[in-house]
């Protein structure tokens, strides 16, 4: 009896290294338009203040180091987009079942004019990487508030990174393994939920080595 059909190919790795070498120049132009204009051309900021209180040369001063982390956030962003997009394409066209040239085609196809469902899922990855992605609604919320209350952004600047590295941190934990919808997405036979565990498990096994080594003293 056959098995079920495979989620993930190793055709994906090597996919994704020159997806993202594709990305650098476009990565490289992204932070130049940052530097020259100050702002990110699209997608979620890293600075959630955006009323400027200084213009000109001493603007540009002031505001040189979240001016240095747009251009930043600019370059990786074009470099996971095309990670993520070239082995995504890679995966889908696998799951097709298509080989030699017809395989090659259709991944072209993919990558060169993307259904809307791959680029917002290949947007949300790269995002997601920056820990720019979707914070929850709680904290969508208090953003929100923050819109309609600007005197709030000196209080509680930043929300949205702060809020994704927490949850990184605890998703990647011992406490990741009490993630239930990870569990029922796994019962599902999800495969993203595979990811999920494999990363929750590894992580917890480097906060542990972390621990004991605290522990015994060594650090």
């Amino acid at each position: 009896a056959a098995g079920r059909p495979s989620e993930r190919f190793w055709q994906e790795a090597p996919a994704s290294v020159a997806g993202g070498l594709r990305g650098v120049p476009e990565g490289l132009r992204a932070a130049i338009k940052v530097l020259k204009e100050g702002e990110r051309a699209w997608g979620p900021s890293r600075r959630e203040v955006r009323v400027r209180a200084f213009t000109g040369l001493p603007g540009r001063v002031i505001n040189a180091p979240s001016t240095g982390l747009e251009m930043a956030d600019s370059f990786f962003s074009a470099v996971n987009y095309r990670m993520n997009l070239w082995a995504d394409a890679t995966r889908m066209a696998r799951k097709e079942r298509l080989k030699g040239s017809a395989l090659q085609d259709r991944i072209a196809e993919l990558i060169n004019n993307p259904p809307d469902d791959l680029i917002e899922d290949v947007v949300q990855k790269s995002e997601e990487l920056l820990f720019r992605g979707n914070p929850g609604d709680i904290a969508r919320a208090i953003m929100d508030f923050k819109e309609k209350a600007p005197a709030l952004n000196f209080v509680i600047p930043f929300i949205r990174t702060p809020v994704n590295l927490l949850k990184f941190g605890i998703r990647n934990s011992p406490a990741g393994l009490f993630d239930i919808p990870m569990w029922k997405r796994a019962l599902a036979k999800n495969p993203e939920a595979s990811d999920e565990i494999a990363q929750t498990l590894i992580g917890s096994m480097v906060a542990l080595g972390f621990a004991s080594l605290v522990a015994s003293g060594d650090i």
